[in-house]
């Protein structure tokens, strides 16, 4: 057995890479050859800056959420982990209906759940007499809030990874809906300080991430209570999301939403207000 610690730059252990049951070229059990000992510890080094640098994706991405919590009350740590961990279980469902790669399912699965974390990123640029309205908003002022989505896109414009790319998708669509009527439809150009819309998506022009989440938020929030109402019974969302089904909702997330109520019931029970 031969076990190497992760350790990265900065002296943090990160881990530890563990090989077992060396053999010769006859299959029989033998001690690690000099050559592997020299050659696991450079692996050892290559796994150990994988591992820091997806611990630092992680981390960066929940002091987003903290600093999105911090100008939205609404936005709490409770509601992004449920929203995160609701999308990730729905995409898991579909992928394996669809025949999607165990492998890749394992991916995304991961990328779903820390990307609807930050959905709705895009709100620390509304103003506070807007986001923070104990009431409901005027006509002006419901125009301005759609504009976090937008602003929420324009976050991860310099994409470097999938999750960039998945972070931007469901930031900047996950107010679109499934017959068109949503927000905010097609962006002439992201970085424009003007922001310049075309029309609504439709259906499947929607991104999957973003119908995903788009069910799993309206879920958590109505279910949530907040500042400026109080939270919906159990049955009352349920008879919604149904109505709303190929309507505001995929049909096909409705469906698989609805078999998995046990886990999202498990989840809202991990995860709950404080």
């Amino acid at each position: 057995m031969l076990t190497i610690p992760l350790i990265t730059f900065h002296g943090r252990l990160v881990g530890v890479m563990q090989l077992i049951n060396a053999m010769d070229d006859a299959g029989r059990v033998t001690p690690f050859s000099g050559e592997a000992r020299r050659m696991v510890p450079l692996l050892s080094n290559i796994a150990a800056v994988a591992v820091d640098r997806g611990i630092m994706n992680r981390e960066m991405i929940l002091r987003m959420v903290r600093m999105a919590e911090l100008r939205d009350p609404s936005e709490t740590g409770p509601h992004v982990q449920r929203v995160g961990a609701y999308s990730a279980e729905i995409y898991q469902q579909w992928a394996q209906k669809n025949g999607i790669d165990a492998q890749e399912i394992r991916r995304k699965k991961d990328l779903i759940r820390l990307a609807a974390m930050l959905h709705d990123v895009g709100k620390v640029g509304i103003p506070d007499s807007i986001l923070k309205k104990p009431a409901k908003l005027t006509d002006s002022e419901y125009e301005v809030i759609k504009q976090h989505t937008v602003l929420g896109g324009r976050l991860f414009v310099g994409r470097t990874s999938h999750l960039d790319t998945m972070s931007m998708e469901i930031a900047l669509n996950h107010h679109e809906k499934w017959n068109g009527s949503g927000y905010p439809g097609c962006i002439i150009d992201i970085m424009a300080p003007e922001i310049q819309t075309g029309p609504p998506k439709v259906s499947t022009e929607i991104p999957l991430s973003a119908r995903i989440v788009a069910l799993a938020d309206v879920y958590d929030a109505l279910c949530s209570q907040r500042y400026y109402k109080q939270s919906w019974s159990e049955d009352r969302v349920l008879e919604l999301i149904e109505k709303e089904s190929a309507q505001h909702f995929d049909p096909e997330i409705v469906a698989i939403f609805f078999s998995l109520l046990p886990v999202i019931a498990a989840i809202k029970k991990r995860f709950p207000d404080a």
